[in-house]
Parts: C-alpha cells; structure tokens; sequence
C-alpha cells in the first residue's frame, strides 16, 4: 500500500471517530493525493467544498471546506500538490462541490449517495471524460465556460434531476440519463463534437437546445408525462435529430434551426404538439403519434428536402 492512500485512509478512520465520539456534529470530508490523482470522499452528512487553482503553482491544486465541513479534520483550506491526473470525488450525503478555474489532467469522477448532490463546474476545463454518478436525490449539474475533452456522462435517480450547460464544450459524447422525476435539461451557447444522448423517466421532462451545434445524432427519450422539447434559436444537429415519448401531452418546437439529415419524432399517446418554425429538414421528415388531438405543423417558411411521413394516429388531429 502507498503511502498517499495508508494517509487518506488513515484520515478517514480519524474524520470517523471524531464525527462518532461527538468532537464535532459537522460533516467531515478526507481528501489525499493518490497516483498523482486528487481523491476526496464525503461522510453521509451534507458536504460543501470549493477546488480551485487560483494563485498556485503547476500541479497544485486547493481545497476549500465551506461552512459546517470538515476538511481532514480541520475547518481551513488546503493545498495538495502533485496533482496530475483524476478528479475523484466520492460522497455518502448530500455533496455540494464548486470546481472553479481548475484544468484537470485526467478524468473528473464524481459518486452521490442519498440526498441532493449539486457540482458546479466554471471556468474549467477537463483532459480526460467527465463521469457523474449522483444516485437518489434533487440533484443539479451546472457547467459554464469549460470543456471537457473526452465522454461527458450523467447518471441520476428517481427524484429530479437539472443539468445546465452554457457557453461550454464538450469534445466527446454526451449521455445524459437523468431518470425518474421532473427533470430539466437545458444547453444555450455550446457544443457537443459526436452524439447526444438524453433520456428521462416517467414524470415530465424539459428539455432545450438554444443555439447548441452537435455533429453527430441528437437522441431523446423523454419517457412518460407532459414534455417539452425546445429548440428556440439557431442550433443546428450534424446528423439526425431523434425524439421519442411515450404517454403523455408532449410539445417538440424547433425554431430558427437545421438539421442536416433526418428527423424523427415519435411522441406516442396524448394530445401532441409537433412544430417546425423556420427550420430546415435536408433529410426526410417522420412525425408519428398515438390516440390523441395532435397537431403537426410547419410554419414561417420551413422546410423538407427530402420526403414527409405523417401519421397523427386517431383522434381530432390538425397536421401540415
């Protein structure tokens, strides 16, 4: 065993006792450099810490314990060096982590447990992918002004789940499965360089693309519930737009955009609306619901270069 993970897990049985003999009814959070990656684990107490960079020198990294959190025991920053590699993050509770003007060498991890998880990412950037696995919880991810290099991965649970991405880039694949609960997705001013993955759960989702470029297939699966696909402005989808409910009132809307090859809406039953506003199709165009009053229309000028299949299913219907 090296000596970095015998330290962080000699000062986790430490955080242990002093949270159990009653020293301190504060959360406790260890944290070590292990293989050149910074490794921080939460207890099942609400956690909230800053990780920045900010005045330091090449391969140091600062960790800042908030109010009611303990940091290897004691309520003050500190700053680890070595740090060249993964951002690992692990929490038993509820987890508050602000990560700000940091580049992470490696991967960025991060693991909920029970309780509400939020990790707010600024100004940063990642080399490697970026994992999230936040579990049962209300849980946020917020991104503004980074990058993350490879793979960005997003896992929630049964309760709400809202991912916020603005101004940012992401050089891989984006999966986001955000599960059970009324989830939001919302991307403005970003790009994603391969495929665009989203799938929610029962309850309703939200989700909008506003001026967001993605080159390969853009695919949602928004499950059950009342759901709203929009894309307000000016986004564009390489490949294949993809858009999937099932039982439900569901609103698609795409305004001021192309999609380069096909699109595909299959919202299922319910009363349906399905709209094209100055958009342009250069593939074909397939529009297919249930039982229901659905509309499907294509308006202010939009329109398919290729061939139209709709089929809007029984119910007083109102298509192009």
């Amino acid at each position: 065993m090296s000596i970095s993970v015998y330290a962080l897990r000699l000062a986790a049985v430490v955080a242990l006792v002093i949270v159990s003999t009653g020293a301190s009814a504060r959360a406790a959070v260890v944290a070590a450099i292990s293989g050149g990656s910074l490794i921080i684990s939460g207890d099942n107490q609400p956690n909230a810490i800053d990780i920045d960079d900010i005045g330091l020198g090449a391969d140091q990294i600062r960790v800042t314990p908030q109010a009611g959190t303990l940091l290897n025991g004691g309520a003050m920053a500190q700053v680890f060096n070595g740090f060249t590699a993964d951002l690992d993050l692990t929490f038993a509770g509820p987890s508050d982590v602000l990560v700000n003007g940091i580049t992470v060498p490696g991967s960025l991890l991060m693991k909920g447990g029970d309780g509400a998880d939020q990790l707010l990412l600024q100004n940063s950037s990642v080399s490697g992918k970026t994992a999230l696995g936040l579990d049962d919880g209300t849980n946020v991810l917020s991104m503004s002004g980074s990058g993350v290099s490879k793979n960005l991965t997003y896992k929630g649970g049964v309760d709400q789940d809202t991912v916020v991405i603005s101004g940012s880039g992401l050089s891989g694949q984006a999966a986001l499965t955000l599960g059970a609960g009324e989830n939001v997705l919302s991307m403005s001013g970003s790009g994603v360089s391969k495929n665009l993955r989203y799938k929610g759960g029962v309850d309703a989702d939200t989700v909008v693309l506003d001026d967001v470029d993605v080159s390969g297939n853009a695919q949602a699966n928004l499950g059950d519930g009342g759901n709203h696909f929009i894309v307000p402005n000016g986004s564009g989808i390489s490949r294949n737009l993809v858009i999937k409910g099932t039982n439900g009132d569901d609103v698609l809307n795409c305004q001021n955009s192309e999609i380069f090859q096909n699109a595909v809406f299959a919202l299922g039953e319910g009363s349906n609306v399905a709209s094209l506003d100055n958009t342009v199709v250069d593939g074909n165009l397939t529009i297919k619901t249930g039982n229901g009053n659905d509309i499907a229309q294509l308006i202010n000028g939009s329109v398919v270069l290729g061939t139209s299949k709709i089929d809007l299913g029984g119910g007083m219907n109102t298509g192009p």
